[in-house]
């Protein structure tokens, strides 16, 4: 090595034109991450989210569907269901014989009405009542006792029963589902005994 000095400083050498390109490109990349953090968080003031103004959006939001749209209701009799066979497990066997506790009759007596999302849609949702009794029997007739008795039980039967009637009008009306004509259920009466 040392009969060559002057070729180890040759190799490791920069030219001054990649030297300065390099600075310069360096330079300018600072120089855009420092305007970019200084403007997201000196300029630029993302606007807060508050209670407030989540409600102030709602309210306007909810206002301007009311003015387009006018809902209505329509209303359904009482009706009574059968529920499913519940078994009560403190009863014991009473005979020999027998493998299942004896099973304890349940039944439901309910009305309700739908909200419905536009009055000019009324005539056609109730065109389809008696499907929509067809499908409310089957849905209760499938509820046991203690499942009804709960808060939870009833909030599930109602998100159902809305969700089961607009599949219905889609199925009947459209291929592709469309907007959902029923907003909600109501139930006017509810005794399970």
């Amino acid at each position: 090595m040392a009969e060559h000095p002057q070729l180890e400083t040759k190799a490791f050498a920069i030219s001054d034109k990649v030297l300065t390109l390099f600075i310069a490109l360096n330079c300018l990349a600072m120089g855009g991450v420092t305007g970019l953090f200084y403007y997201t968080k000196i300029i630029y003031q993302k606007p807060r989210i508050t209670e407030k103004t989540e409600r102030e959006r709602l309210d306007r939001d909810n206002t301007l569907k009311k003015k387009e749209l006018n809902p209505t209701f329509v209303s359904f009799e009482s009706i009574t269901v059968n529920l499913r066979h519940s078994y009560n497990p403190s009863q014991k066997i009473k005979n020999e014989n027998e493998s299942t506790p004896e099973q304890k009759p349940h039944f439901i007596t309910l009305s309700m009405a739908i909200e419905v999302r536009d009055e000019k849609q009324k005539d056609l949702v109730e065109s389809f009542k008696a499907f929509f009794l067809d499908e409310l029997i089957r849905l209760l007739g499938r509820r046991s006792f203690e499942e009804l008795i709960t808060v939870q039980g009833r909030y599930v039967l109602n998100s159902q029963i809305t969700e089961k009637f607009n599949q219905i009008i889609n199925s009947k009306l459209n291929p592709t589902p469309a907007e959902l004509l029923i907003t909600h259920t109501y139930f006017t009466q509810f005794i399970v005994q």
